[in-house]
């Protein structure tokens, strides 16, 4: 029953991709394999402009001039055959250096020997507030203090008002009647 589910387990990590590495002490891991391909050669597409061809379905895998290279597991690995006989390499040709931008496979151009980043363009600096020259006038006005200043209650009419208000009322009259006569 265990060698079932041993089998079973194997063939599903396999399928989908990945692999059980089981080390000297016995500790487990589960990885994902670099590529899998069924039946034949594999298919390459082409990178526009470098002469490097991706293989299909296979991550960072490449053919160039003859060979197949991959960035896997943090190296450079050449291989004379795309299924097998991968061995570590520092001499990855220059021409990966050429990989455009915009291709989705630019990420490995960091890890190419002879990478050297593109020098960063420093930010723009906001410009510091202009300060006005001596004796000028400023272009805002600046708004005028607030004071607290307790407001005046309502006037109410006094005595004074009253006897303010008679007076010019005759005075009125007065006048009136003399335009009269």
């Amino acid at each position: 029953m265990s060698r079932v589910l041993l089998a079973s387990v194997v063939a599903g990590l396999v399928t989908c991709g990945c692999a059980l590495i089981i080390d000297e002490n016995g500790n487990a891991a589960l990885v994902a394999t670099p590529h899998l391909v069924v039946g034949g050669a594999p298919a390459l597409r082409p990178i526009a402009a470098t002469g490097i061809s991706v293989v299909a379905g296979a991550g960072d895998t490449f053919f160039y001039d003859g060979s197949y290279y991959r960035w896997y597991g943090g190296t450079w690995q050449q291989s004379q055959s795309w299924d097998g006989g991968w061995v570590v390499t520092a001499a990855v040709p220059a021409v990966f250096l050429r990989i455009p931008r915009g291709s989705p496979h630019y990420r490995v151009v960091r890890h190419v020997p002879g990478y050297a980043p593109e020098p960063r363009r420093p930010a723009a600096r906001p410009e510091p507030p202009r300060q006005p020259a001596p004796g000028a006038r400023p272009s805002v006005r600046p708004e005028p203090p607030r004071h607290l200043v307790p407001a005046r209650p309502p006037a109410t009419p006094s005595a004074s008002n009253d006897e303010a208000r008679k007076k010019e009322e005759a005075r009125k009259k007065e006048e009136q009647r003399k335009k009269e006569q």
